[in-house]
């Protein structure tokens, strides 16, 4: 390359290099301090497009998790109602085969009939009285409930609960259809009882199914989510090793194209030097 006073081209070259190299270690450290390879579109476009619907995935599964949990939460509540349910249930059989007793006598039946009347009351007021964030849950109500399960629209699962009020699982267990003041009476009671516990047990399933479907969604939520975060991370992430490396080799070419530089602004210098040797 020719010496020349007009114009450094060694040193512009150098200059050039030295500029890209610069730019170089700048993105490096961008990656670094974000940890991430794209930090803008100029860095991947295609990259980015793929990451920003990786992530509405992303948090519309995490929202699903919220309402998968809901569903499991609730169907624990109705099912720990329905076993206090079962409990009066069997209290009334209990007290209508105490009354079949030969040696009661009227007054002893009355006074079972009595609490006969108070378990009945109890369960209505279970089935009445039981709320999952304000939803009555066994009062025959609660039909078709849709739970948004999925990151996607058509991701949802329907839920209903038959009503556990004496009216719907007792069949004919209410008012007075429930009496234990005579013999006769007791014997019909135990029957209807047998059967309101048949209907119960009926109710118990349903919801115990709904519970394990909430629960094995939930798992797929989470290994979905998984996934999708994993496929955002390679997209996205940056390889600290590889920028560790990167900068290393940056710094070291940058720090020598200074000198290269420092080197190449003597050159005019060192042709005037030899335009004035004699």
């Amino acid at each position: 390359m020719p010496l020349t006073l007009a114009s450094n081209i060694v040193a512009l070259s150098v200059q050039r290099k030295l500029g890209k190299t610069s730019d170089s270690l700048g993105q490096t450290f961008i990656r670094l301090a974000t940890g991430l390879r794209v930090n803008s579109a100029k860095d991947d476009a295609g990259s980015i497009g793929i990451a920003t619907r990786l992530t509405s995935k992303i948090q519309g599964l995490s929202k699903a998790a919220q309402n998968t949990n809901d569903g499991i939460s609730l169907a624990q509540v109705a099912d720990d109602a329905l076993v206090e349910t079962v409990n009066a249930m069997q209290r009334i059989r209990d007290l209508a085969v105490e009354a079949k007793g030969g040696t009661k006598s009227l007054s002893d039946r009355q006074t079972l009939q009595t609490e006969v009347e108070e378990m009945i009351t109890e369960i209505d007021r279970i089935a009445s009285g039981i709320k999952f964030n304000g939803l009555r849950l066994l009062a025959g109500s609660f039909t078709a409930m849709t739970f948004q399960i999925g990151a996607d629209a058509g991701n949802t699962l329907a839920v209903t609960f038959a009503g556990a009020s004496t009216n719907k699982v007792g069949l004919g267990l209410a008012g007075n259809s429930a009496q234990v003041s005579t013999i006769t009476q007791a014997s019909r009671t135990i029957l209807l009882i047998d059967s309101a516990l048949d209907s119960v047990s009926s109710i118990r399933a349903t919801i115990g199914g709904v519970q394990n479907r909430f629960e094995s969604i939930a798992n797929q939520i989470q290994s979905l989510s998984d996934n999708y975060t994993s496929a955002r991370s390679t997209i996205m992430d940056a390889n600290v090793a590889k920028e560790t490396a990167d900068m290393t080799r940056n710094l070291i070419i940058k720090q020598a194209g200074i000198s290269v530089l420092a080197q190449a602004n003597l050159q005019p210098q060192l042709l005037l030097q030899l335009l004035r040797s004699p």
